[in-house]
């Protein structure tokens, strides 16, 4: 665009001043893209697409300001006098001239309107040695009151007939319109002229035709299409073609526009210039993504270009000069780029079509807060741990490109004991704990950790983390004796108690390392342990068979005695059992005292 653009400056109210187009006639319009800032913060860019109306500011110009032609007494009603043009730079209808005669004609005289054909007036005669000044006006097609238009003069004087006037054709002017898609060898015209003194008339086309388009039978005045037409080409001739019968001034001319009207052949072709390597942000919705622009050489619906999407036309929208923006907001977390495919088609009927693909980035914003691998964590620490011991690796990860996370504890009362590394998100206990020292309340400890992205504004992730102390097993059981005696008799059935083995354990009551167990070892002493068992809970020790053995036999037992803590502790001790005959065994007098 042949054009300066002002700035666009904000004055103290907020309001926006433009400094306008200073543009020539060539230039149409222009795309340009806006944005608005408050001196922080900046808006996505906008398209203003600027069409540069006409205005009627050029004036009807006639190339000469005055004309000098003959006539003949014997010119025929309608004959060509002379073929007047005048040009105007404007376009639309302020460009479309029309002419008028406003003085001087006599009646005799006419001009066509619209093309500025002058020619004799159907029922009138010639007189020798008349002559005529015509005033002619060439007027533009604006609205009324913005006409412009400008005159000039035709001196016009009788002749009387040549008997050796020249050829003449029927027309001074000829215009017509023909197909691009018009065959070769085709027949355009007959303009065929006519001689007073039927000499044989030779026709050529004098100038407007340098590619040889065109060729004029010489003897027949038919004018036929030698090559193909391209109207993206050319679109329009104006053949100046002879008619001579030989003599030195045997020779006439015409004029013979021809307009090449448009046929489809032509696909839509996009600028390979403009940006098709595209990016936008994340959620951001009719955000401007980038623009395409596709030109058709052809005319009217033939050239007039529309835009659709081929693809991803859920997430983006096109404008009909081109402009892509986005549907919806994007979300780089779930996909991050997209290959667009934009068509541009005619409006023809069976339209041409042709297609770009773009590809477009989506750019990043932080949007996403980090997130822990689990929600909630719980941990069993064993008592008697060694101080700054590690018991837990915390990780968390942020979707957003270029996160950098750090850890700490949020729970106030929970940094006394515990520890988080702010980068490895490793956490410690700081002292070594005593299950046996602490209240019920403090064997566990429940409190919430956070993973913040320093670099970022969303909230920070958030887990529970449980921790609970574990009674570790500190003790093993005590027999209140290293030997055991009993005795038995030499026929006591199976299940006869002999003697009770006790064994204490100083773990914490009430918890699996302070509960005492029993059994028989079964590897030493084995005979004895297939004779005599002990009760699990009671320590009592009683026979496994009915005896049958002799007396003063003496059997040896080892029994131990285990708890339920982690890891299981034990200690043992030694059972001494005789057989007596029943009347050497001591026994109560009575079964309660």
């Amino acid at each position: 665009m042949d054009a300066t653009l002002g700035t666009t400056d904000e004055d103290d109210v907020g309001q926006f001043r433009q400094y306008w187009l200073q543009q020539n006639d060539i230039a149409k319009g222009c795309n340009i893209q806006m944005t608005a800032s408050d001196g922080v913060h900046q808006s996505s860019p906008v398209a203003v697409n600027i069409t540069v109306i006409d205005a009627n500011d050029n004036t009807p110009t006639f190339p000469n300001v005055s004309y000098s032609v003959s006539v003949y007494t014997d010119m025929q009603a309608g004959e060509a006098v002379l073929w007047l043009t005048a040009s105007d730079a404007d376009e639309g209808p302020n460009g479309l001239v029309g002419y008028s005669i406003l003085a001087g004609s006599g009646s005799h005289f006419i001009v066509n309107n619209q093309t500025g054909l002058i020619s004799v007036v159907p029922g009138v005669s010639l007189t020798v040695g008349s002559s005529y000044t015509l005033t002619v006006k060439a007027t533009d097609n604006a609205p009324i009151n913005q006409r412009r238009s400008s005159i000039t003069t035709v001196y016009i004087e009788v002749l009387p007939p040549n008997n050796q006037s020249p050829p003449r054709f029927p027309q001074l002017l000829y215009s017509l319109e023909i197909s691009e898609a018009m065959r070769t060898r085709a027949t355009i015209l007959d303009l065929q002229a006519t001689d007073r003194e039927k000499d044989p008339i030779m026709y050529s086309i004098l100038s407007g035709d340098p590619d040889n388009v065109f060729e004029l039978n010489q003897t027949s005045g038919l004018l036929l299409l030698g090559k193909m037409l391209d109207r993206e080409y050319t679109d329009r001739y104006t053949l100046i073609v002879s008619a001579s019968d030989g003599r030195p001034d045997g020779t006439s001319t015409a004029t013979v526009n021809i307009l090449v009207t448009d046929v489809n052949d032509n696909d839509p072709v996009f600028d390979l210039l403009l940006p098709r390597n595209l990016t936008v942000l994340e959620e951001r919705t009719n955000a401007l993504v980038g623009q395409v622009k596709a030109v058709d050489a052809d005319q009217g619906l033939n050239g007039e270009v529309h835009y659709r999407l081929l693809s991803h036309s859920d997430l983006f929208r096109i404008s009909a000069n081109g402009s892509i923006w986005t549907a919806v907001a994007l979300d780089r977390e779930q996909r991050k780029h997209y290959e667009v495919v934009v068509e541009a088609a005619d409006a023809a009927p069976d339209p041409r079509r042709a297609s770009v693909t773009l590809s477009v980035t989506v750019l990043d914003i932080d949007d996403n807060s980090p997130v822990f691998s689990q929600p909630s964590y719980s941990i069993i620490l064993p008592e008697n741990n060694p101080p700054n011991m590690t018991i837990l690796n915390l990780t968390a990860l942020d979707a957003d490109l270029n996160s950098n996370i750090t850890y700490r504890i949020s729970t106030t009362e929970a940094r006394k004991l515990f520890e988080l590394n702010p980068v490895t998100g490793e956490l410690k206990v700081l002292y070594t704990l005593d299950f046996e020292k602490l209240s019920p309340e403090e064997t566990t400890h429940t409190f919430v950790v956070e993973a913040v992205d320093s670099e970022g504004s969303m909230p920070p992730g958030l887990a529970t983390v449980t921790v609970t102390i574990m009674d570790m097993n500190d003790f093993s059981p005590v027999f209140s004796q290293t030997l055991y005696r009993g005795m038995v008799a030499p026929n006591a059935v199976k299940g006869t108690v002999v003697t009770t083995v006790q064994a204490e354990d100083q773990d914490t009551m009430g918890t699996g390392a302070s509960r005492v167990n029993y059994r028989v070892d079964l590897e030493n002493f084995p005979y004895s342990a297939s004779i005599f068992d002990v009760e699990k809970d009671t320590g009592n020790i009683l026979t496994r068979v009915n005896l049958n053995e002799s007396p003063n036999t003496k059997f040896t037992l080892v029994i131990i005695a285990y708890d339920d803590g982690q890891p299981v502790k034990s200690s043992k001790t030694l059972v001494e059992i005789t057989v007596l005959q029943p009347s050497a065994i001591p026994i109560f007098t009575q079964e309660e005292y």
